[in-house]
């Protein structure tokens, strides 16, 4: 059993993966620990291998994560082996938002960011929606 878990300026969002299938997810707000709140969604699971991403993938290193990797290859992995013909992802996080490009094999040929602002972003879209 495998777990990935992204680490989010906005969420912490995990997935529990058995034979190549996801079998468990949850979703929470980040709140002023994200450390303690991720142990918590993970202590039911035993995972073997943990993987982690997002803005707090660093800090998953340093307690419980057995590897980290970017959002960027996240969403390409996570993109290739659901939709395998995916040629663009759209990243619409809690501070920034990303545009990815992907080749016929399903790797980041190219990807773009938007400044550090605040317009554009999940967390500019949810102020806007709730208004």
């Amino acid at each position: 059993m495998a777990v990935g878990i992204d680490l989010g300026s906005r969420t912490i969002k995990l997935a529990v993966i058995r034979d190549g299938e996801i079998v468990d997810e949850q979703l929470t707000e980040s709140g002023f620990d994200p450390y303690t709140q991720a142990r918590g969604m993970l202590e039911k699971y035993g995972a073997k291998k943990i993987v982690a991403t997002g803005y707090g993938r660093h800090l998953a290193r340093e307690h419980f994560a057995h590897e980290v990797i970017t959002e960027i290859k996240a969403h390409a992995l996570g993109a290739r082996y659901f939709f395998p013909r995916c040629r663009t992802v759209v990243d619409i996080g809690g501070q920034d938002s990303k545009v990815i490009a992907l080749d016929k094999k399903g790797r980041v040929s190219n990807f773009q960011m938007n400044d550090k602002c605040a317009a554009g972003t999940g967390r500019f879209l949810e102020i806007m929606a709730a208004s």
